[in-house]
Order: C-alpha cells, then structure tokens, then sequence
C-alpha cells in the first residue's frame, strides 16, 4: 500500500489520540475514510498490531460508527455502512490482518487505543503532512479515488496529482502518469485538469489524461470536454466551456497535445477500450514506438528498462501484455532479443536495450 496513504491514516490516528475532537474534525475523518477504502485499510492496520485496549478509553468518546454515520448525512458521499466498510477492508488488507480485523468487532475503545499506542512513532509522519492535497501511487499499483463532490479519480502507477478545491471551480493539476476521470455534474463549478499547458475542461464526464515525456494525451470516454490552450479563468458559466482558443472533444475522441506544439493535434477516433485497458491491469500497445512500451512496464516493474539511442525510437511494438504477469516482461524481453538490431544488457536494477 502506498507509503502516502500510512501517513495520512497515522495522522488521524495521532488526531483522535487528543481529548477533544471537534464536529469538523470528525467530518472530514469520515470524508477521508469515505475516499478510499485504501484509507479504511490503512487506518485499521496500523490499530490492529494492538490486541487488547479498552481502558485507553473507558468513556468510548471515539465513535467511528457516528463518524461514518456523519459523513454519509453529506450529499455528495454515498452511505456505505460500517460494517460494508469492514467487509471491503478485509479484501485489501493481507492476509493476517485481515482475519485480526474480521474476528473483531468494530469497538471505538480499540480503534482510540491504536491512536494512543502510535502516538510517538507516527508523530514525525504527521509534521511531514503538508496542506495541499497531493495523491501519488507506486510502482505496481493503482488508486481510486472519490472526492468531496463525488467524482472519482482513477490513478494509473507511478501517477501524481494535486487536488485545489473552490466555491467556483473544480482544479486538478496532473503532475505526472495518468488518470481516468469520473466527473460529478455541477454547472455551476467547471472541472478543470491540467496537465502541463493543457487545460481540459468538463463539466459530468468521463475522460482519460495521460502525460507522456513528449505531451498529453487525451481520451473521452463519455460525455463532452474542451481542451483549452491556456488556463480558464475561475468563472461559473458553462458556455466557456465552448470558448475561442478550445477545441471540443466528444466521446470515443481522442487529442495529443505535443510539449513542442502551440495547439493539440486535431480530434481523432480512437479505440476507448485499449486506451482505459490500463484500468483492468492490461497493456496493450498497438504500432507503439518503443520508448513508450518501456516507460508503460516501467510502471508495473522495479527493474525498469531504458531505451538508449534516437534510432529506436522508431521501433513499434503491438501485443497485450497483463501487467502484474510476472510471465509480461520477460516475454517482452525474448521478443526484443530476437530482433537483429537490438541487444539487451541487464543490471540489477535495469535493463538497458540499445542498437547493435
């Protein structure tokens, strides 16, 4: 599980450990824990290397079943009872974990104990927290996201994103990877991603960005977008959406805005499936230059491969790969290997692959 995803449980655990815990306080716990159920796994991991704690808070002033019960009265949260929460946990969780969490109950006295007892250790995670909401994922592993309006954020591996919030506008800054964006309609507030220079705008939609070494790709797969070629001022009307200097992207379209390049290429189909395939563990590349082949297993693997030399960068590569198949990078490699101009030579922590 993601590193980020720890501190952020470690805090609430530090948080609850205090006497007094506000009502806005306990709304945002139960906002944060509704976001993911990564973040309910986290939270009760980091209490279950506890057993037995009761008297840490013989008040029981830590209530995590009125906490949920709190967040689900938001309009933009979906109810989704304790007890569902624990069941889903237990999928996530590993394996001795998830049979503590499961031959427990859901007690407020254990939960406040585990807050107690990791006070001290997670006390230098917590400084280390900053304000903006930044969510970031691994190698090897992808993310989902809801957020407080109630659109999701699908995060592919090794992705960033930032998270700024306003009473006009819905803004995600794309900071590296890719991502698959659900949005809540809400007229009044445009979402906006960027990613780099590119801004896409929407408003109750489905899209794909993803940002590449050489620009940003971007795919619909429902719904409407504008890709705007600089950023949109923080306004609420949602005709801007269809404003000069923007071009207009419907489903199953698809854009590439080159770094290099004043303006996105122009709208083109394309095949929804292969490009969102990387939400369902696959990687199926099609004519693909090399380069990125490699940065796409880059993603799933340590061992990361680096393509040396401008010659290779026209080498195209088609095949579906799963990406946690411990059997794809391999097969990779014995195709890449029986390629004349191409030699392969392998380090420990990468393999680099250049012309002969």
């Amino acid at each position: 599980m993601n590193n980020q995803i720890y501190e952020e449980a470690s805090r609430w655990l530090v948080e609850f450990s205090t006497d007094e815990v506000d009502a806005e306080t306990r709304r945002q716990f139960g906002a944060w824990l509704r976001a993911s159920p990564e973040h309910v796994a986290a939270y009760l991991e980091l209490g279950a290397f506890w057993d037995d704690a009761s008297h840490y808070d013989p008040q029981r002033k830590l209530d995590i079943e009125a906490l949920i019960a709190g967040s689900s009265a938001q309009e933009n949260l979906v109810e989704l009872p304790a007890a569902a929460l624990v069941s889903r946990v237990t999928d996530v969780l590993p394996v001795s974990v998830s049979s503590a969490v499961k031959q427990r109950r859901w007690r407020p006295d254990w939960i406040a104990a585990a807050a107690v007892a990791s006070l001290v250790i997670t006390l230098t995670a917590w400084l280390m927290l900053g304000n903006d909401q930044h969510y970031r994922t691994d190698v090897g592993e992808q993310r989902i996201l809801r957020l407080a309006d109630g659109s999701t954020v699908t995060l592919n591996a090794l992705s960033e994103i930032r998270v700024r919030w306003s009473k006009r506008e819905r803004a995600i800054d794309l900071l590296a990877g890719q991502a698959l964006f659900r949005v809540a309609k809400d007229k009044s507030r445009p979402f906006i991603v960027a990613s780099g220079d590119t801004f896409i705008r929407a408003v109750g939609t489905q899209f794909d960005v993803s940002r590449k070494p050489f620009g940003t790709v971007v795919t619909v797969v429902e719904g409407r977008v504008a890709i705007l070629s600089r950023q949109p001022p923080a306004r609420a009307e949602p005709e801007t959406v269809t404003a000069p200097r923007s071009i207009e992207l419907g489903a199953g379209e698809q854009v590439v805005k080159l770094a290099s390049a004043p303006a996105p290429s122009r709208p083109h189909e394309t095949d929804v499936a292969s490009a969102t395939a990387w939400t369902k563990q696959l990687l199926i590349f099609e004519s693909t230059p090399l380069p990125e082949v490699a940065q796409e297993f880059n993603r799933f693997n340590t061992q990361q491969l680096v393509v040396e030399g401008a010659a290779l960068t026209s080498f195209r590569v088609s095949g579906t790969f799963p990406a946690l198949d411990p059997a794809s990078l391999p097969r990779l490699l014995s195709f890449l290997r029986e390629q004349s101009g191409i030699e392969l030579i392998e380090e420990d922590d990468r393999i680099v692959i250049r012309q002969k």
